[in-house]
């Protein structure tokens, strides 16, 4: 699962943060017009550089690869995995069922390819499984 990580990605989040700050400092400045003391609300943070947007969106791209490769990231990513290959598979198995109540006689295609959905996501499963044992810290 090894994807590209392109750093504009990380920076677009960090423009989306930095926008949604200003959003609430702007609600904040109109709830409390009319009501401050003239002077006494602090300055509007001034917008971050694109040198200052580069650097922490390299930050969290850090911290997340830290999280990741650490024990407790690799159990919850590998638990993810296990609940979406579930998710996958009880569905699959709802199109085998409702397949199989149509009746079988005229055409079983539709139930073979669901079950052989099912046989996927527990393979995806068991996979996730392995992942998350071998991710967790040894028994003490």
């Amino acid at each position: 699962m090894n994807t590209p990580d392109p750093l504009a990605a990380w920076i677009a989040l960090e423009r989306a943060s930095d926008g949604h700050h200003l959003d609430h400092q702007r609600q904040a400045a109109r709830r409390h017009a009319g009501v401050a003391w003239s002077g006494l609300s602090a300055p509007p943070d001034p917008p971050r550089s694109e040198a200052q947007l580069r650097q922490a969106a390299l930050a969290r791209r850090g911290f997340e690869a830290d999280w990741r490769a650490s024990s407790q990231g690799a159990v919850l990513l590998a638990v993810a995995d296990i609940q979406r290959a579930c998710e996958a598979a009880h569905a699959a198995g709802e199109r085998a069922r409702s397949a199989a109540a149509r009746g079988l006689a005229p055409d079983p295609a539709p139930c073979r390819a669901a079950l052989a959905e099912v046989r996927r996501q527990a393979r995806d499963l068991l996979r996730g499984l392995r992942h998350a044992r071998q991710a967790l810290p040894p028994p003490r």
